[in-house]
């Protein structure tokens, strides 16, 4: 494939004859810049390649066995046992209970703004725990 531009335009060719038709007619060869496709878009915006970072949104829920994955994957298990073992009575019992029976867990929700809070992790960190576990979710077993 070919991208050729003239006046902002953008023109995908594969023929040679009709890319060499176009060259003489002043059609420029504009060949995309490097990028990575896995984490970046390439695009033409007003005449000219642009490349910018995929966003993955951050899920407002996630199914509770995927974030308990993806808290392994990160190496965190440990410290969130430690931070739930250090609440008190009921409080305790009740973080247990939801961090292992829910099914699914609220980005929101006030099991993980607290331990968000008593680990000092930001919020992005845990947006991409939940990012995480939403590709965990979505892939294949």
């Amino acid at each position: 494939m070919t991208y050729l531009s003239y006046n902002g335009q953008l023109r995908a060719e594969t023929d040679a004859n009709v890319i060499a038709n176009l060259i003489r007619k002043g059609w420029l060869e504009t060949p995309q810049p490097t990028y990575d496709p896995a984490t970046q878009t390439c695009q033409w915006i007003d005449g000219a390649w642009v490349v910018a970072d995929i966003v993955v949104p951050v899920p407002s829920q996630v199914p509770m066995w995927a974030l308990r994955e993806a808290v392994i994957s990160a190496g965190q298990k440990a410290a969130i046992e430690g931070a739930m073992n250090a609440l008190p009575e009921p409080d305790r019992s009740i973080a247990w209970n939801r961090w292992e029976y829910k099914d699914v867990i609220l980005r929101q929700s006030a099991i993980i703004l607290s331990l968000q809070s008593a680990l000092g992790w930001t919020s992005k960190y845990v947006d991409d725990l939940y990012k995480s576990a939403a590709a965990i979710a979505a892939s294949p077993a």
